[in-house]
């Protein structure tokens, strides 16, 4: 295109013009101006996809961020989003940022732009008041002690859509993803036979960004309502940030034409992915492997992970209102087991924080040798009631 053309000569000259290879950084930082553009293949008229981004971050966590789309019109100008975004982040993330940057520049090796991709160009300000001048190819991955810049200074401001130094963002991004599920069991009868009654089994399943929080509902039959909710900020985001790497639910193998349909039963799903900017994908089919998204396990899987973290809880746990507090004059019995083994030993113990579940270093056999065993049972005992003459038994070391 005429206009992609003139865009990029434009970005070239602006480059040779005021581009000037910097020493290695030295310092700290007090401010920090990161110009990026995106061009050639990127440019499309009507798309609004960012080519051309401000970012501005001082010592004090100020922010300021301005962002470019193509006008798409035959003078080949860009203008601005509406608006400028102005705000501030903690001391912490300011830290984190400039911490990176300083260690990353004072080690930099010279970095080669390619015009037909886009670059940026980089101006660091230490508190000497000195600036530092810097670019590089935005199809570079600038690494900080094995963490990529990009990803540090766009999760340190919550901002996804920053095109730093690799350009690597998604016009779009997941807020909500919903799944519900429905099992049918029983014959399809015209009329309900005597003492007969269809059962309907459902869940509803939600993980949303807005509120942090995974909801788990199941309807089983009639009058019978079971819901989980989890929430907690720090899994969430991490969820969503995965999820976003990659394009979620996109293929579907499905069943072949001879399948064999089971009559008395049918399972059946229907999810909804809801984005910030975009229409929502929704598709629906057959509960199996095959009606499924192929990277269905993978979701799962990584809610498993998030969930099974917290448990059932203490209240209706037999280990926690089952517990007997010991007296003084009784001893602690712990019952271990060995890895593969199926018969249990006792050992003794002073520390009462050890618990059913705990794993703990044990002396075994002639030499004493140190092992790590499973607690599977903790009793008191007087010492006229020991199931093992106290002399006789061995200690435990410490906790695993």
């Amino acid at each position: 295109m005429k206009e992609d053309r003139k865009f990029m000569d434009d970005m070239d000259n602006k480059i040779k013009k005021q581009y000037i290879r910097s020493k290695k950084f030295s310092g700290e930082i007090e401010k920090l101006k990161l110009l990026t553009y995106s061009f050639g293949l990127n440019i499309t008229a009507g798309l609004q996809k960012d080519i051309k981004q401000n970012l501005t971050i001082n010592d004090c966590g100020k922010v300021q961020f301005t962002s470019y789309v193509f006008a798409g019109n035959d003078s080949g100008n860009i203008h601005q989003r509406e608006g400028t975004k102005d705000f501030k982040i903690e001391k912490t993330n300011v830290h984190k940022i400039f911490s990176a940057f300083s260690y990353f520049f004072i080690n930099i090796d010279e970095h080669r732009i390619v015009s037909d991709i886009g670059g940026w160009e980089l101006e660091l300000t230490n508190t000497e008041g000195d600036t530092y001048f810097f670019c590089g190819s935005i199809d570079k991955v600038l690494n900080y002690k094995g963490i990529d810049l990009s990803i540090l200074i766009r999760d340190a401001l919550g901002m996804d859509n920053l095109l730093v130094f690799d350009g690597n963002y998604k016009e779009y991004f997941i807020n909500k993803i919903s799944i519900e599920y429905y099992r049918f069991s029983g014959k399809n009868y015209d009329k309900e036979e005597e003492g007969y009654l269809p059962f309907q089994y459902s869940e509803h399943f939600v993980i949303d960004k807005a509120s942090e929080s995974i909801t788990h509902i199941q309807i089983v039959g009639r009058g019978c309502k079971i819901s989980h909710k989890y929430e907690y900020i720090e899994e969430i985001h991490k969820l969503f940030e995965d999820f976003n790497q990659i394009d979620l639910f996109s293929y579907i193998e499905g069943n072949p034409s001879d399948v064999v349909e089971n009559l008395d039963q049918s399972k059946k799903y229907k999810i909804t992915i809801d984005y910030d900017n975009k229409e929502p994908y929704i598709i629906s089919g057959s509960f199996d492997k095959r009606g499924l998204p192929s990277d269905f396990p993978y979701f799962v899987k990584s809610i498993f992970e998030c969930t099974a973290t917290y448990p059932l809880g203490e209240i209706l746990n037999p280990l926690n209102y089952e517990k007997v507090r010991r007296r003084s004059v009784e001893y602690i019995y712990c019952s271990v087991e060995f890895e593969n083994g199926y018969k249990t030993y006792y050992y003794l113990t002073d520390d009462d924080s050890i618990e059913v579940g705990d794993f703990v270093v044990v002396p075994v056999g002639n030499d004493n040798h140190d092992m790590i065993v499973e607690v599977v049972n903790v009793e008191y005992f007087s010492v006229n009631n020991v199931p093992i003459p106290i002399e006789k038994t061995k200690r435990i070391i410490r906790k695993y």
